[in-house]
């Protein structure tokens, strides 16, 4: 049991670092760019003419610290590969709410479908014959009387 309770906190705080890491956009395309194959970091530093070599130096290290990625040193070089355990750790956490998710979209999808509409201020204005229903909303009663009162002195 305990072992199991320091696992699910390991894999609580592994998330959290994962998506601080994955949350920058940089990182993201970082990531994608790993998937297809190993590179060096001057490599990737060729996808991002806007951004300075020490600042996807910084991305990198931020990858490795969250083991979304690794360093395989060869001689002198240093290539950066996707370290895939780190995600099936993740995927395996999401998936715990991937089921709700899904139960809950299909509930939508068929409430949708069966034409319920969206809000209640919509159903409201349908019943009423509104031709543009849930569109406008009523002005409050301070509005109402600034405007009553701007057409009296007009």
């Amino acid at each position: 049991m305990a072992a199991r309770l320091r696992r699910a906190w390991r894999v609580a705080f592994l998330v959290s670092d994962v998506f601080a890491a994955i949350a920058d956009p940089t990182r993201r395309e970082i990531l994608d760019l790993l998937r297809a194959d190993a590179l060096r970091a001057g490599e990737i530093a060729e996808h991002f003419p806007r951004i300075s070599r020490p600042a996807v130096s910084k991305h990198l290290r931020v990858l490795r610290g969250a083991r979304l990625c690794r360093v395989r040193v060869s001689g002198r070089e240093r290539r950066y590969e996707l370290d895939p355990r780190t995600l099936t750790d993740v995927d395996a956490w999401l998936a715990r709410y991937r089921l709700l998710w899904s139960s809950k979209l299909d509930r939508l999808k068929t409430y949708v479908e069966r034409g319920h509409s969206a809000t209640p201020a919509t159903r409201r204005a349908r019943r009423a014959g509104s031709p543009v229903a849930g569109t406008r909303r009523r002005a409050s009663a301070p509005t109402r009387r600034a405007i009553r009162g701007a057409h009296a002195v007009s």
